[in-house]
């Protein structure tokens, strides 16, 4: 057996650099941990009314006062077989029902997610090519990595305070739970959905009716009575950041490749710590998937008429690669997006830096992209959430 000697090596070895924290050798396991309590997750189903369709309005959902403490809720919807079997749902048809949802307490909206599927495209990016499949399988309708005419039932996540899924996805990132103890103030989750055509590719081979076949899932924390009363009441501690998605313009602006477009007088408020262009084909929307977008070859943004960004395609490609941005499955490309701060895939978990639209009187952006496309653009803003003694949501952009 061949046996070399490392003796020079590690007489050698320099020790000018030991003066940081010290980390356990990997030389030893992992210790043996345990966590402080235990509980079990559960799901609580709650069929809707038959109220509940295809294009859908202003939907409202109270969260029932039964409830102590929740992670997550979905809107379950049994999709029903196509009629045609030759025709078939765009893959992953569960991002397509929704069309908007709002959060709201005692009647007032605390915040809104203005376009669901690319609410939810933000997490679905940063997953691996397992991971993603694995989560559109269980979630959205995906039985196989292709498309189907088959009937199946889609568990839509909705957007609470605590939600992962409006994050950039990252491993190991806790975002707790919801406490469900509002007192006399009322909680409700308000949606509109989308007609029958979004979840399908073609015009003529839309589902059937989806009455009676809509339901709530709620995913219980159920615990010892002690574990119960501490992580129930919330009232006057619960907080959390959020990033929240505000629209910027009022439609669809159609851009030609490689032809600049300046947004100009952007109205943008708060915190913000990005704009991402959200970017389709020209023309009908309804059939589009919303997997590939385009991406931008020029970028200028000027603040009070100073250029304070400018950059070129490689550049632009340099600083999405900065940020932490990686085309990671295969599936989603990297969204066109202009970052106020640093390692921007990380600002929704974490303050990275932000622009207080309150110190600058004009924002306008010039934008080229690679491909003809139609665009709408969104800020994202840092928002905090806290439940207030009297059981009532409120929102602060500071």
């Amino acid at each position: 057996m061949t046996q070399t000697n490392k003796a020079l090596l590690i007489a050698a070895s320099s020790g000018n650099f030991q003066s940081g924290p010290e980390i356990p050798t990997s030389l030893l396991a992992t210790p043996w941990s345990a966590v402080k309590d235990q509980y079990y997750k559960q799901l609580r189903r709650q069929q809707l009314p038959s109220t509940l369709d295809w294009e859908s309005e202003n939907f409202s959902v109270i969260l029932p006062r039964s409830l102590s403490v929740i992670s997550n809720i979905y809107l379950r919807v049994n999709l029903p077989d196509l009629s045609d079997a030759s025709h078939a749902y765009k893959h992953a048809p569960g991002k397509y029902v929704i069309q908007s949802l709002s959060f709201r307490s005692n009647g007032t909206i605390v915040y809104t997610i203005p376009d669901y599927t690319n609410w939810l495209r933000t997490y679905e990016e940063n997953l691996n090519s397992e991971e993603l499949q694995a989560f559109r399988e269980t979630f959205l309708g995906a039985k196989t990595t292709s498309r189907t005419h088959q009937a199946n039932a889609v568990f839509i996540p909705l957007a609470l305070p605590n939600s992962r899924f409006g994050h950039y996805a990252h491993g190991g990132v806790n975002f707790g739970c919801l406490p469900c103890r509002f007192g006399n103030s009322v909680t409700e989750i308000v949606f509109t959905l989308n007609s029958a055509n979004h979840t399908v590719l073609d015009a003529g081979h839309a589902p059937a009716s989806i009455q009676n076949l809509c339901s709530l899932e709620f995913r219980e924390i159920v615990g010892r009575s002690s574990f119960q009363n501490a992580f129930s009441e919330g009232r006057g501690s619960y907080s959390v950041c959020i990033n929240e998605n505000v629209q910027l313009n009022a439609d669809w602006q159609n851009c030609d490749a490689g032809v600049k477009t300046l947004f100009k007088n952007i109205s943008a408020t708060g915190n913000l710590f990005a704009i991402e262009f959200q970017t389709q084909d020209q023309g009908d929307s309804v059939h589009q998937e919303v997997d590939v977008m385009t991406s931008l070859t020029f970028l200028e943004v000027k603040m009070d008429n100073e250029c304070v960004i400018s950059m070129d395609e490689s550049e632009i490609r340099m600083d999405n690669y900065s940020h932490g941005y990686r085309f990671n499955n295969n599936v989603l490309t990297i969204q066109p997006r202009l970052q106020f701060n640093n390692q921007g895939t990380k600002a929704s978990t974490s303050w990275r830096g932000a622009v207080d639209m309150r110190n600058i009187q004009s924002l306008d952006i010039e934008v080229a992209f690679k491909a003809d496309c139609k665009v709408r653009l969104y800020s994202k803003r840092y928002a905090r959430i806290v439940l207030t003694s009297g059981g009532e949501f409120k929102k602060y952009l500071d």
